[in-house]
């Protein structure tokens, strides 16, 4: 399939921690960017904050991204979409309707609309997260590619479920119900996913209230006790400058398309996918100082990003060193 290789880039969520960085390294890459927020403010602090990236960065506002064709205009004259747009919150009322169904209605209204109004879309890259692999199971001689346990908890005990369950769920359900809604459609324009896992490092974004939709901020909440963070966390993480990155390659790589791609360390090779020996990788290249390992599982088809090992070795550094400036950006945030 065509790849994205130039022109102008929707990137929803680009007000968020990984979005803004998204919308970075596209701009240095050289695409022009649309990126949908929700408020005005988060627009304008967006455009502010690249002042050298003068007319390359605008805004469209989606208010409420699982509203029926939110982004029918917002698709119209892009070349490839990155859409990042997704709840990631700890405290909730309601988590059918203020996590889940804005997780996957807003994913699958970005497809339907892309499929009717975006004309000049070639590809559209979804980030999905590791939480939807979750722990992988062997059933029936094969080893699951989908995160059963937290769905079958969030089904089982609804809104009396963690909070990270919850999350976990949607990221899982948005995934599944995206690619199912492609298999379905087929549209003219081919699909990629990316899963990263716990992501660090700078912030460039506008902190939210009262929580910062992050691993960061999800640490520093669990540190603080200020709201629950029960469940299980892997070892595993990625620096957030690589994982925007990674989208971008996603995006222009001919070869991703139809791909799960999974970010993880460059030690990280998990055996449930085949890891051990790594037995099925058929291709290995450099791009850019990063490194792209594409491994089939056991019973699914997926594709590993590296990312730079400077930067593995200093995550939890970058974490150290973000916690204290959260900490202040978060009592800052909590006291207005």
């Amino acid at each position: 399939m065509v790849a994205v290789t130039s022109g102008k880039l929707l990137i929803t969520g680009g007000s968020g921690y990984i979005g803004a960085w998204i919308v970075k390294s596209a701009v240095d890459r050289g695409y022009s960017v649309v990126a949908a927020v929700r408020t005005d403010s988060q627009g304008q602090f967006l455009v502010n904050r690249f002042p050298e990236y003068h007319g390359k960065v605008s805004y469209v506002l989606i208010p409420v991204i699982e509203k029926d064709g939110a982004y029918d205009e917002a698709v119209k004259d892009v070349d490839g979409i990155i859409h990042a747009a997704s709840p990631v919150i700890l405290k909730w009322d309601n988590p059918e309707a203020e996590v889940l169904r804005p997780a996957i209605r807003g994913a699958l209204g970005i497809l339907e609309s892309a499929r009717k109004y975006g004309k000049n879309v070639k590809r559209i890259v979804l980030t999905s997260s590791g939480a939807a692999i979750g722990m992988p199971i062997e059933r029936d001689g094969k080893m699951t590619v989908w995160n059963t346990l937290d769905t079958a908890q969030f089904e089982a005990l609804g809104k009396n479920s963690s909070p990270l369950t919850v999350y976990f769920a949607s990221k899982t359900y948005a995934e599944q119900s995206s690619w199912a809604w492609v298999k379905e459609h087929k549209p003219s324009w081919d699909f990629v996913t990316i899963l990263p896992p716990l992501i660090f490092g700078p912030y460039i974004h506008q902190p939210g209230k009262p929580h910062f939709g992050s691993s960061p901020g999800l640490l520093l909440e669990k540190a603080l006790g200020v709201a629950d963070t029960s469940g299980t966390y892997t070892n595993d993480c990625a620096d957030v400058r690589d994982t925007a990155d990674f989208h971008l390659l996603a995006l222009e790589n001919p070869d991703a398309s139809g791909e799960r791609v999974l970010i993880g360390p460059g030690e990280w090779f998990p055996e449930s996918l085949g890891g051990a020996s790594r037995p099925g990788v058929f291709n290995f290249f450099f791009v850019n100082r990063l490194v792209l390992i594409a491994l089939r599982a056991r019973d699914s088809r997926m594709w590993m990003f590296q990312g730079r090992r400077e930067r593995n070795r200093s995550c939890l550094l970058s974490f150290l060193c973000l916690s204290a400036a959260s900490v202040l950006c978060f009592l800052s945030a909590v006291g207005e």
